[in-house]
């Protein structure tokens, strides 16, 4: 009787020291998988095996999900990814809370065959819960291929062992939720500010991949975007699918597929076994592998739906909580930055369609202006014109000019604009008119308004001799047809060589400056009111006499009213003053010259009008 309770009491000193060993060991390693790793290496030492598994608890799901493994084969891993706890002898030990022993599995009802990686059949099983502070963290499970393998003993020993186990999982797990919170928390707030940064839609989602792969193992990772034209859902980023796959689902119709489940419910779907799942669309890796966990997730906008992401892996990668968690919260500031996205996409798409428009807008505008000043005998005109934007509210002109024919005035509305070329055969020699034009505003509006002046000018020219007159029609023309918030500045004159005369009538405009070749100026003020304002207007004109040596400078207020970093004005003194100093080089050079000394004066400040300018000069 003594021997047997020294016997006994070695026991249980043995048991005792084994729990204090094992306990110094595992509960010092927070690494999950080393942890189970080191588990099963210490059990073996005590109770040699050749099958040992272990499972742990999802109690929101009430399943196990297969953690780690001896002895099996890949197909049984598969198979026993994750089941119920009402299933199997590891199922009940977790329902019951206490330790299962089968000595023949085969009279086991609710037995989970697991296949061996031998082949061999299980015949005898140990299961034993692993609980810490009342609440099933899991299970392990020994089998053997024979009857009766599991002894009272190793069941005695193995259920403390469930507890010290079960305390060091949760530390483990407690250690990695630390690790992927940080992770997470880095993620968001990396995600928040790349986000914030990239407006580029492919670069963004090409982001978003690398961000997500920080916290989540995933095999395939993709983003559908809804096509509002279609309905359909357009894969935009992919990773790790194989190009059979991406053109096999560049589009997917609506309701195929666990993608769309995922935006009619307005919630994640997650697949643990997607070969079970009827509805799944299969796709095989880069490397032509198959998996079998998805979780979709909708990217949502003010709770409307704009495209769908996916990611797949093998097992258990996309059934983990913790990755719905980090998916959900992160779905939202990526459908936010998509949408941010994709509008400034399309801001980009119908800016560089607008640039194309202006472009040819710019090049039509600037097949108005002449090409080359005409040459008159007698006379040399120097031209030139900057505009300070795509399109410009200046222009100028230079036209033959028709013999005189009369239209009263009452058939203004019925007259017919015939073009100059028609009655070319019938103008005196080298007439010419003279035009320079500065309308309000910039841009499409001022462009328009210019074409439309333009031609006002020209129509009224062929059918009026004076140049009041012809004001006199475009006013009355232009005040029928453009808005009253647009007006017009213009210079008309009418040049006639034989004569040595200019005649001419101002529109509001700035005064032509006339230069005598002894370098005396007269500003040249006859006229009346900007176009385009008032019905009926009355303009007045006058005649001058040009010798040889004397010149009429024409400009608009992109010359007089340029300024420099000091915020002074060029002015008309310094125009007065370089004209002066170039009136002996020819009009085209004075005409160039005036214009760099405008530009050097304004060096450093941008342009903020049109500059244009014409030299009609006597020689």
């Amino acid at each position: 009787m003594e021997d047997r309770a020294k016997v006994l009491s070695r026991s249980r000193v043995a048991r005792l020291e084994l729990l204090i060993s094992v306990a110094e060991q595992v509960t010092s390693i927070l690494d999950l998988d080393r942890l189970l790793t080191e588990v099963g290496n210490l059990i073996k030492d005590v109770i040699p095996y050749r099958h040992f598994a272990i499972f742990l608890y999802d109690d929101e799901r009430k399943e196990l999900i297969w953690k780690f493994g001896i002895g099996y084969s890949d197909a049984s891993r598969e198979k026993l990814a994750r089941f119920p706890i009402g299933r199997g002898l590891v199922g009940r030990a977790v329902r019951m809370r206490s330790s299962v022993v089968s000595v023949d599995v085969v009279h086991e009802p609710d037995f989970l065959p697991a296949e061996t990686a031998s082949g061999e059949a299980i015949r005898s099983a140990l299961a034993i819960p692993l609980i810490h502070q009342d609440r099933v963290v899991g299970a392990m499970t020994l089998e053997s291929v024979l009857l009766a393998e599991f002894t009272e003993v190793q069941e005695q020993i193995l259920s403390p062992l469930g507890c010290i186990l079960a305390i060091a999982i949760d530390n483990a797990n407690l250690y990695q939720a630390s690790i992927r919170d940080a992770a997470t928390k880095e993620l968001l707030y990396e995600v928040s500010r790349e986000m914030s940064s990239i407006l580029d839609l492919q670069p963004l989602l090409d982001k978003i991949a690398d961000l997500l792969m920080k916290v989540i193992d995933y095999q395939l990772f993709a983003i559908f975007l809804l096509d509002p034209a279609t309905g359909d859902l357009v894969i935009k980023n992919t990773r790790g699918w194989s190009a059979e796959a991406i053109q096999h689902y560049s589009r997917v119709k609506k309701g195929k597929g666990l993608f769309w489940k995922a935006i009619e419910e307005k919630r994640p779907t997650i697949v643990a076994d997607t070969s079970k799942h009827p509805t799944y669309l299969p796709k095989r890796t880069v490397d032509g592998q198959r998996l079998n966990s998805q979780i979709n997730v909708p990217l949502l906008t003010k709770d409307r739906p704009i495209g769908v992401m996916s990611l797949e892996g093998h097992r258990n990668c996309c059934v983990d909580p913790e990755h719905e968690r980090i998916l959900s919260t992160l779905a939202n500031q990526i459908a936010v930055a998509i949408e941010n996205a994709q509008l400034y996409e399309e801001l980009v798409s119908r800016k560089r369609k607008l640039d194309s428009d202006l472009q040819i807008a710019k090049e039509l505008q600037l097949a108005m202006l002449p090409n080359v000043p005409p040459k008159i005998p007698g006379f040399e005109i120097g031209s030139i014109y900057l505009p300070a934007d795509n399109l410009g509210g200046d222009f100028y002109d230079f036209f033959r000019l028709p013999a005189r024919r009369r239209v009263p005035m009452s058939s203004f509305d019925s007259v017919v604009e015939a073009s100059i070329s028609d009655v070319s055969s019938r103008l005196p020699p080298n007439r010419r008119g003279l035009v320079i034009a500065d309308v309000s505003g910039k841009g499409v509006a001022a462009a328009m308004t210019m074409a439309a002046s333009r031609g006002a000018v020209r129509s009224a020219a062929l059918d009026e001799e004076q140049p009041s007159a012809v004001l006199y029609r475009t006013n009355r023309r232009l005040y029928l047809d453009i808005k009253r918030n647009v007006y017009i500045t213009l210079c008309y004159g009418v040049l006639d060589p034989a004569q040595g005369s200019f005649t001419y009538s101002s529109a509001g405009h700035f005064p032509p400056l006339l230069m005598r070749a002894n370098g005396k100026t007269t500003f040249l003020e006859a006229g009346g009111t900007i176009l385009g304002m008032f019905d009926k207007e009355e303009f007045e004109q006058e005649t001058i006499e040009l010798s040889p040596g004397d010149l009429i400078c024409f400009y608009t207020d992109g010359i007089v009213e340029a300024f420099n970093g000091l915020d002074e004005l060029y002015g008309e003194d310094r125009l007065e003053d370089q004209l002066r100093a170039t009136r002996h080089l020819s009009a085209n050079e004075v005409t160039q010259q005036l214009v760099g000394s405008v530009e050097e004066f304004a060096r450093g400040t941008p342009q903020h009008d049109d500059m244009t300018v014409i030299v009609l000069k006597s020689v």
